[in-house]
């Protein structure tokens, strides 16, 4: 039986239901009835067939970008643009420590942050700020929502005390929040409209997720990136520690954000369960 070498090659076995779910490091994800099926025959089309997925990927996120810059070129897309983050951690201290931001001082780490969303989000721009915003002052929190660019949206975090009760400071604030972008305002989408479903905290299920809605959050500082990537479901970190964002510079564009939802979509359909 090919199972102990499979599994020196990076492979996890999990009961699921009355069958198995088998994913690499690699993320060739499937589903097999008895890990006796797991050949090494078995193992190679399933690698080649993930790889397919891949090759698809890139052709069509270049389909995709080639389309967003012509629609640009025309001035056909909304010059709002629409911007995703979570777990600045401004005035924090021990957010130094506990990830690596490459800053000692917290003042120092706070300037660099500030500049960047405001050469990054513009004045008549939308955000999304997904919780741990602020810690604890609110005093320094009201004096730097004046100074930071865009139409703020926010939804509570577990350090958000510093903004409790400042609903003059935001469009919105909630404690989770969907939003349904639509293809006539965006016309890069492959569908009628993108639900985003936003909370603080990841979820395992949530609002519309059977009709492939993409589940925000922030919260974990990227520690669930490798279980959110070797997960089908639609999921995916929008803080700045999180992988997403670090491939963004910092914050997350709706485009961005769009490209991942719909590469992870290629990747999972059709492939196995969504489990």
């Amino acid at each position: 039986m090919f199972i102990p070498d499979i599994l020196e090659k990076g492979f996890q076995i999990y009961p699921y239901k009355n069958k198995y779910r088998v994913y690499t490091s690699d993320t060739y994800w499937f589903i097999i009835n008895n890990p006796i099926e797991l050949t090494e025959n078995r193992f190679l089309m399933q690698k080649e067939i993930y790889e397919n997925k891949l090759k698809q990927c890139e052709d069509w996120s270049k389909q995709y970008w080639d389309k967003i810059e012509k629609l640009r070129n025309d001035n056909v897309l909304s010059k709002e643009k629409i911007w995703f983050t979570a777990d600045s951690h401004f005035s924090h201290p021990g957010i130094l420590t506990h990830t690596d931001r490459g800053f000692t001082d917290i003042h120092e780490h706070d300037d660099s942050w500030r500049d960047k969303w405001n050469d990054t989000i513009g004045k008549k721009d939308r955000i999304y700020i997904l919780g741990d915003f602020y810690w604890k002052n609110r005093v320094g929190a009201v004096a730097l929502l004046h100074k930071l660019n865009g139409n703020k949206f926010f939804i509570i975090g577990n350090h958000d005390k510093a903004v409790e009760g400042l609903d003059n400071m935001f469009e919105s604030i909630d404690d989770l929040k969907t939003v349904r972008f639509k293809k006539e305002q965006y016309p890069y989408f492959e569908e009628y409209e993108f639900i985003v479903f936003m909370e603080h905290y990841p979820c395992t299920s949530w609002y519309q997720k059977h009709r492939n809605s993409l589940m925000c959050h922030g919260h974990v500082h990227g520690n669930l990136d490798n279980f959110n990537d070797i997960s089908t479901d639609l999921r995916v970190d929008v803080g700045i520690d999180a992988k997403l964002a670090k491939s963004c510079d910092g914050f997350i564009d709706l485009e961005h954000l769009y490209e991942f939802y719909w590469r992870k979509r290629i990747l999972t359909e059709g492939l196995i369960e969504n489990i």
